[in-house]
Parts: structure tokens; C-alpha cells; sequence
């Protein structure tokens, strides 16, 4: 295992590779899902495909959500200064409820895949997944500004 220390702000290469790896396969499957409702009607996304992209998106954003608190990745920036700590705090307590949104909105997908009665329409089901991926995108733009943050203080931006 290699560490890397700056300061105060432990490096771990490892969980640094884990994260990245992660972080390109979270990118990979919003991207699939951002192209399948770019390029289709609601007509014509198949409901059952649909679902399973969706729960596949569930499951990254789980493996994401648990690298990231289980490795520290709050604790570091807020070691560095605790400053910090109430932005972390905020930023860490949103991952379980982003992940029971994607969890509802996978619901409502296997429910019309299924072919439940009471079923949303996939128009709305679309919506709903459209505003979490708005919401998902300001809490990782949060992320990065707090960990750069943490960074900067760490080891310094000046000249």
C-alpha cells in the first residue's frame, strides 16, 4: 500500500485507483442512461431494459457511495481543516437520500416492466430520474469543490 502524505492529508494510491475506477464506471452508465432518453421517445425505451440500466446505476452508486465514506474520503478534508466539516457532514448525509431516490425510481421502473397495474407512466418515471441526475450532479460538483478545497489549504496554491 502506498501513502502519500502532504500536510496533513493522507493519500492512500489505492483507494485513489478504487475511486477512480469507480468513478469512470458511474460516468460510463450515466452516460448510457443520459444517451438511451436523449435519443428516444418514451414509446420506444423498453421498459424492461430501462429498469435494468437503472438498477445497474443503482448498484454503482451504492459501491461509489460506500468507497467514499468508508475510505475517509470526508475525513481527510475535514482533518485538514475543520472548517470543513459542517459542507462534509451535509455532503455525506446526502448519499442515503440519493440512493433512496434511485432506489424509488428503480421501483417505479420494475413496476412497469412488470406490468403492475398501478404502474407510473414512463414519462414520469423519465422526469424523476432527470431531476435525481440534476441533484446527483451538484452533490459530486460538491465533492470535488470540497476535496480541491481541502487540497488547496493542505498544500497551498500560491506562488
Amino acid at each position: 500500500m502506498t501513502l502519500i502524505r502532504t500536510g496533513m492529508l493522507t493519500v492512500n494510491a489505492a483507494f485513489l485507483q478504487d475511486l477512480k475506477d469507480d468513478n469512470v464506471h458511474l460516468r460510463e452508465l450515466l452516460a448510457t442512461v443520459n444517451d438511451v432518453l436523449s435519443h428516444a421517445s418514451y414509446r420506444s425505451i423498453h421498459a424492461g431494459a430501462f429498469a435494468e440500466l437503472l438498477s445497474g446505476l443503482r448498484d454503482q452508486l451504492a459501491t461509489h457511495f460506500t468507497l467514499e465514506e468508508c475510505f475517509g474520503y470526508f475525513d481527510d478534508a475535514v482533518e485538514v481543516a475543520s472548517r470543513f466539516s459542517t459542507q462534509a457532514d451535509i455532503l455525506q448525509a446526502q448519499h442515503a437520500s440519493l440512493f433512496s431516490e434511485i432506489c424509488e425510481i428503480v421501483d417505479e421502473a420494475e413496476c412497469l416492466a412488470y406490468g403492475e397495474p398501478n404502474a407510473c407512466p414512463m414519462s414520469l418515471i423519465v422526469e424523476r430520474y432527470r431531476l435525481f441526475h440534476r441533484v446527483l450532479e451538484a452533490h459530486e460538483n460538491g465533492e470535488r469543490e470540497l476535496i480541491m478545497a481541502a487540497l488547496n489549504e493542505d498544500i497551498g496554491v500560491g506562488d
